[in-house]
């Protein structure tokens, strides 16, 4: 149906509920008005009860034990057939469609005298269930796709419209669906609406091969630098509707795969779409050192990925941090100190900990909800001090906020403070550490050759004391 057409009755269906209660309508405009709408309008077809789909389920499995052709069926039996091929939907194993002569058979049957409403219940169980794995898939796409094209009906055209704009009889169908939401910048519900995915449809296993397809096509993408912001977004619209939990949880793996994996040894996403991807990860995955059960199904490299996000991320806040809570100069020469092995992807693994004043100044810098950090407590500490836990190599550092030193452990060492925790005493963060350092004559490099001395001799990482100065 052309698009004017379906506008013009939808104008008419207004019009006619505004100006003219049915009431008050002519028996013969009433009639034409439902005739109109029965056939050109969204057909969606009524699936029986399951009581009289048991009872047929039987009476076709009965009739097919004794080896009858399908011709001989009820005609209610033989109409009900396209909801039995895949019944019961649970148990596999019993469908019909697994059957290749019945198939073949159905076929002929239904290109001699198939109803319109055959047809269209045939082509909504094929994509609800959408079988790739069984042996008949092809013959049933095929057999549907000419049914679907040949047909005269008008009860037909708005599905020959959708699977002709969609190709979703097509043999890779949910890749031209993916590939469609990807460039045409419509959200994934605008594109399902159209292509009649709704309903019953919107647990469709077609959808699920979109979603796959979606993936594919999202991380090949990715490794070509050739996918938007907006698309990205979109993405995750898709995969997590409206912000809420995944659409298909056991697909929890191959999402994250498919965003962090092409930046594993690649160049880094612009900053807009690597705060977007990892925003999306922290919120429905958690972070990735610490909330294990989503990150548990997740390629270690695509998980690695996520933690030098989150390392640089928290590095960051550290001296956003700082920057309203301790005013010293000497600061820009630690973070250019320590942004260099941060740069040259030295740092393993990062930790805040933070003072009660802290934590609150932090909130302007850190989601709370998702961005997690210790807190400082106890004697002995100032509410506005801050801490940063360093590991590099086997060496685990406390950068202290303010005039504190730099202390330093051997990570096997079991006085060395643990990343990760919740809660630190002053005594956690500064008990008989390896060496410790004052930041003194931060211009002439002083404590920064000697930190980056002891660094050289335990993990033979080197770095010019030129590129460690600001």
């Amino acid at each position: 149906m052309s698009d004017q057409f379906k506008n013009f009755i939808d104008r008419y269906r207004d019009l006619s509920r505004r100006l003219l209660p049915s009431i008050f309508l002519p028996v013969k405009v009433e009639r034409i008005k439902k005739e109109i709408e029965r056939k050109f309008g969204e057909t969606t077809p009524k699936m029986p009860c399951i009581q009289d789909l048991e009872e047929t389920w039987n009476q076709i499995k009965k009739h097919l034990t004794h080896k009858k052709p399908l011709s001989e069926l009820p005609r209610r039996a033989l109409r009900r057939l396209s909801w039995l091929l895949y019944y019961p939907r649970e148990q596999p194993q019993k469908w019909f469609v697994h059957n290749e002569n019945l198939v073949e058979e159905l076929f002929k049957l239904y290109k001699k005298s198939a109803r319109p409403a055959s047809i269209i219940s045939l082509l909504h169980s094929f994509l609800l269930v959408y079988p790739t794995e069984i042996k008949t898939f092809e013959a049933m796409r095929n057999g549907i796709e000419k049914l679907v094209s040949s047909s005269k009906s008008c009860r037909l055209g708005l599905w020959q419209a959708r699977c002709e704009e969609f190709s979703l009889l097509a043999l890779d169908g949910p890749a031209r669906v993916a590939g469609k939401f990807l460039d045409s910048g419509a959200s994934c519900k605008e594109i399902f609406d159209k292509a009649g995915f709704t309903g019953e449809l919107t647990r469709a296993g077609f959808i699920t091969g979109i979603h796959k397809d979606c993936l594919t096509l999202v991380k090949k993408r990715l490794e070509q630098g050739t996918l938007s912001v907006e698309a990205i977004k979109q993405v995750f619209d898709f995969i997590s509707p409206d912000g809420r939990e995944l659409r298909f949880p056991e697909f929890s793996g191959r999402i994250a795969d498919s965003f962090l994996l092409p930046f594993y040894e690649g160049a880094e996403p612009a900053s807009e779409i690597l705060n977007v991807i990892k925003t999306f990860f922290l919120e429905k995955y958690g972070h990735p050192e610490i909330d294990h059960g989503r990150w548990n199904s997740v390629s270690e490299g695509a998980r690695q990925t996520m933690i030098r996000w989150v390392v640089k991320a928290t590095f960051e806040a550290f001296f956003r941090i700082l920057d309203h809570t301790a005013h010293d100069d000497h600061w820009r020469y630690r973070r250019a100190f320590w942004g260099a092995y941060l740069l040259r992807g030295y740092i393993s693994g990062v930790w805040l900990v933070l003072g009660p004043s802290a934590s609150i100044k932090a909130r302007q810098f850190i989601n709370t909800r998702y961005e997690k950090f210790g807190q400082l407590t106890g004697n002995n500490i100032s509410s506005d001090h801050s801490v940063l836990l360093l590991q590099i190599g086997n060496l685990v550092f406390s950068e202290w906020s303010h005039n504190g030193k730099c202390r330093v452990w051997q990570l096997s060492d079991p006085d060395a403070p643990k990343r990760l925790r919740p809660r630190y005493s002053r005594e956690d963060l500064v008990y008989r550490p390896l060496d410790e350092f004052v930041h003194s004559h931060s211009e002439s490099g002083s404590w920064q050759r000697k930190i980056a001395y002891l660094i050289r001799e335990h993990t033979d990482i080197q770095i010019d004391l030129r590129q460690l100065m600001p």
